[in-house]
């Protein structure tokens, strides 16, 4: 190799980011699987689910249910 040319590799830690196709494709593949495996896939209405907590002190949602209903009416 020649003194002016530098190491070929990915100076950051970790792995190597993959690009939109390649994550697109993989997730394409665990999908196939699970659907071989038997999964369902089946469109759940929107709302609030039951244990739903806040990051806030009051451990209160910020919107009930009806709000939250209605919000997605409202955008449909």
């Amino acid at each position: 190799m020649p003194r002016h040319m530098g190491i070929n590799r990915a100076y950051v830690s970790g792995e190597i980011e993959k690009t939109p196709q390649e994550k697109q494709k993989e997730l394409e593949e665990k999908m196939k699987k699970f659907l071989e495996k038997g999964g369902k896939i089946e469109k759940v209405a929107p709302g609030a689910a039951y244990n739903l907590g806040s990051m806030e002190k009051s451990g209160k949602p910020h919107w009930t249910d009806k709000e939250i209903k209605a919000a997605a009416k409202n955008k449909d």
